[in-house]
């Protein structure tokens, strides 16, 4: 078997995505993945480059055989933006795989972001999984903070489950107790002069646009209050992901806070499916992306306690109206705050990835802090559900 190591050439997208989508439901579960969303996602977003797309190729079929894509982007650590190489996708077929093809195209990747200057490495893994203890951490990936995944089902999943329906009662208890805490939580935020709006902007694409640089300044403020680690905004990245979406799916519905006509914060989610191949069905999913408030703006813990309350449940509201199954939250462990909320709402939490990190430039980040007392955002968009 001789094995060709090379960077994207253009129409390798349909071969990405078939690894993609092949690689990545072993489980059976899964998100697909099509030739155009790899366009749009890595190809054609802003500063993109074939370069950033490693891929492993059979030499007599030509067949693509591995990938790994490694986004050059920056992240924000205690007051400093650090430029990144973050690694996604990293696939190769069942039959290919033992044959060391994955370390190789990790080996490339870090060629990679060394000649870019990066000065670390990201990525998001199984923290049981065979490519995190065989791969990554010898390459010199390390722990630096594990996710939790907070789920809770709407009664429409009995539409698309039905076995499930023994669990109606349960289903219809948790709804009739979201329902009389919102209503609660409203009743005293709207004495404060607390609103909410919902903007479903596959319907109403002219009123999302309308909020976009708002939002996309709050986030970007409120961020580096609230985290030590998050992808900054910029006008152009915004525009092309939130503005641009390449199907109906990613459009994203946004949840906006209001104190006296003033937005402070926001929620967002998009509609994607999740494919269960082995059983025959798919559920529709709400994969929340943005949950950020400006602190700032609050005066008191106890009413700060109160607007996210009001912003989590409104958005399970939303994912209703947009008629998903389930809602789905993934969040840093060390975000106490919104573990605790998600969990007193009756989420169910399941264990997530862990985010690590390579120090490319040892010299120039030899005091880079391990211990951090502000959270990590995660880029909750780019879930994955580990069998």
């Amino acid at each position: 078997m001789e094995i060709e190591y090379r960077t994207y050439n253009s129409g390798d997208e349909k071969g990405l995505a078939e690894l993609f989508n092949i690689s990545f439901h072993g489980s059976g579960i899964g998100l697909l993945r099509t030739p155009n969303e790899i366009l749009w996602r890595y190809v054609n977003r802003p500063g993109g480059s074939f370069k950033e797309i490693r891929i492993a190729s059979d030499k007599h079929s030509g067949k693509i055989i591995g990938s790994v894509f490694c986004v050059i982007e920056e992240i924000y650590f205690n007051g400093k933006n650090y430029k990144t190489g973050s690694i996604n996708d990293v696939a190769v077929l069942p039959k290919y795989r033992k044959y060391g093809i994955a370390s190789e195209l990790m080996k490339q990747a870090i060629k990679f972001m060394n000649s870019q200057n990066c000065k670390l490495s990201s990525l998001v893994a199984d923290p049981k999984g065979h490519a995190r203890k065989k791969i990554y951490i010898p390459l010199g990936w390390q722990d630096f903070e594990k996710f939790q995944i907070f789920i809770k089902p709407n009664l429409s999943l009995l539409k698309y489950l039905p076995l499930i329906f023994p669990f109606t009662p349960m289903l219809l208890f948790n709804e009739m107790q979201n329902y009389f805490q919102f209503q609660r939580i409203k009743k005293k935020l709207t004495q404060l002069n607390y609103d909410i709006k919902i903007i479903h902007s596959n319907e109403n694409p002219s009123i999302s646009l309308k909020y976009s640089s708002k939002l996309r300044k709050i986030f970007n403020t409120a961020a580096k209050q609230q985290f030590n680690g998050f992808n900054h905004f910029t006008k152009e990245f915004w525009h092309h992901f939130r503005e641009k979406p390449i199907r109906e799916g990613m459009f994203p519905t946004y949840i906006l806070i209001f104190k006296k006509n003033k937005l402070i914060g926001f929620g967002s989610f998009l509609r994607q499916w999740i494919y269960f191949e082995k059983f025959g069905f798919r559920i529709p999913l709400a994969i929340v992306r943005e949950m950020i408030i400006d602190h700032s703006n609050i005066s008191k813990i106890q009413n700060l306690r109160y607007i996210y309350n009001f912003l989590i449940l409104s958005m399970v509201k939303a994912t209703k109206e947009r008629n998903c199954a389930v809602t789905l939250f993934s969040i840093a462990s060390k975000n106490n705050y919104s573990n605790i909320i998600l969990k007193n709402l009756h989420f169910n939490r399941i264990n997530g990835g862990v985010f690590m990190i390579n120090l490319l430039d040892i010299k120039d980040t030899e005091k880079f802090p391990f211990t951090l007392k502000k959270p990590i955002n995660p880029d909750i968009g780019e879930i994955f559900l580990y069998p």
